[in-house]
């Protein structure tokens, strides 16, 4: 394998420079929409998506094979993880809470948990594979912590920026785990 650390770089550089071109087209489009605040929450979870996808590359360093491979897997995954949890969150009276609800429902809702978690698990342990597939076992480790810096970065500059600026992304939805 012919490692080239500069041409590894500038590859990353060619990608993230990609990312930031998309931007501005993507948010001149969106702008273009009307409706209000949907378009604009559109609008910043497509900012949000655009810096993850600039963060995590840069952080993995991928290559920009890698990134076309990995980022299909990548979105799927999310996607799926999405489904599966808002089926939960669609289960849920949320009228009632706990104190309200009957031993059965309890019973039911605990266990639908975990079905939940089971499913989760299951989606993880084919995500992981898939990911061997294309990435070296290095940077599959290296993408938790990266997620998990990538949220921390975000919620300082929402931080930084204060809750009403209208530039600032929103935080991203918290797990339901």
């Amino acid at each position: 394998m012919n490692y080239k650390p500069k041409n590894k770089i500038m590859k990353t550089s060619k990608m993230l420079l990609i990312c930031a071109f998309i931007l501005p087209i993507s948010f001149s489009a969106l702008a273009q929409k009307k409706g209000g605040k949907t378009d604009a929450m559109k609008q910043r979870k497509e900012k949000v998506k655009t810096m993850k996808v600039s963060y995590i590359t840069e952080k993995l360093a991928l290559t920009t094979e890698e990134a076309e491979k990995f980022w299909p897997i990548y979105n799927a995954h999310e996607d799926n993880l999405h489904k599966v949890r808002k089926t939960m969150r669609g289960d849920l009276d949320k009228k009632k809470t706990i104190e309200e609800m009957t031993d059965e429902e309890v019973t039911k809702m605990i266990n639908n948990s975990i079905v939940i978690k089971e499913k989760e698990l299951d989606l993880y342990k084919k995500y992981i594979a898939d990911l061997k597939q294309i990435l070296p076992v290095k940077k599959i480790a290296k993408l938790h912590r990266a997620e998990k810096s990538f949220k921390k970065e975000l919620l300082k500059k929402i931080k930084k920026g204060g809750p009403n600026q209208s530039n600032t992304p929103p935080p991203p939805p918290p797990p339901n785990k």
